[in-house]
């Protein structure tokens, strides 16, 4: 990199005003519409935890319920037809059972 580019970079870069206080993870947040409580966010992952018939269970519940503090949560995917699965044991929501369980409290 050469001189002026490095110069460049670096004006580029704003400097942080001594009396602004940094953003933490912990400070609530607006995401578009949504009041976040604080910044954290957890991604979609896929559990793999569904009975048979990817019927979901307690487990689901459990597990949301185990990371509820986070500001948001974009929960797993849900298959919404038998064409849609895509892992085994993943939950479905396209059969009576399958909606109750989703329904089901721990």
């Amino acid at each position: 990199m050469s001189i002026h580019q490095a110069t460049a970079l670096k004006s580029a870069i704003p400097a942080r005003q001594a009396d602004t206080e940094p953003a933490t993870l912990f400070q609530p947040y607006r995401l578009g519409d949504l009041e976040l409580s604080n910044r954290l966010v957890m991604a979609p992952m896929t559990r793999s935890r569904a009975l048979d018939g990817n019927v979901p269970n307690s487990l689901a519940s459990a597990y949301y319920a185990q990371r509820a503090s986070a500001g948001l949560i974009i929960t797993e995917a849900t298959q919404v037809s038998p064409q849609g699965v895509g892992y085994i044991r993943t939950p479905g929501i396209h059969s009576a059972e399958q909606v109750a369980g989703w329904r089901r409290q721990r």
